[in-house]
């Protein structure tokens, strides 16, 4: 339907996107897991807010993603033992991140999916029923 040229620019771009920042993760994952405004005393780097609790969290976490696509991003990390647990083995862990404003960006993207598809739906007089649901 569409040029090839056309549809191997889109699938790098949805597979290959634009990385964002290392502060963005890791603000990002530490609102996710609840660390802001915790005090962590003990094992991890001073910093931040939140830093020591991240530190204490994750043995180790690579601030380069793996892999980022059109959504989020993927960082390779390892999760710390819990002090309470029987198994002291550290666990490997792929963390997925999802970009800013991804959100904002996908329902502004439907928005215009949906306008669209009335235009079509009008342009056709209806023959084409793109908009039905």
């Amino acid at each position: 339907m569409f040029p090839a040229e056309l549809c191997s620019e889109l699938a790098n771009l949805h597979a290959n996107a634009p990385a964002h920042n290392w502060a963005f993760t890791k603000e990002t994952v530490t609102e996710a897991l609840s660390l802001e405004g915790f005090d962590c005393c003990g094992d991890g780097p001073e910093g931040e807010e939140g830093e020591a609790c991240f530190f204490r969290i994750f043995q180790e976490f690579d601030e380069e993603p793996v892999a980022s696509g059109s959504i989020a991003q993927v960082h390779r990390a390892v999760i710390r033992p819990s002090p309470s647990s029987s198994d002291q083995t550290p666990m490997k862990v792929a963390v997925k991140v999802r970009h800013p404003n991804v959100a904002e960006l996908i329902d502004r993207d439907f928005r215009i999916m949906r306008k669209l598809a009335w235009w079509v739906d009008v342009v056709s007089g209806g023959w084409l029923s793109v908009s039905a649901r």
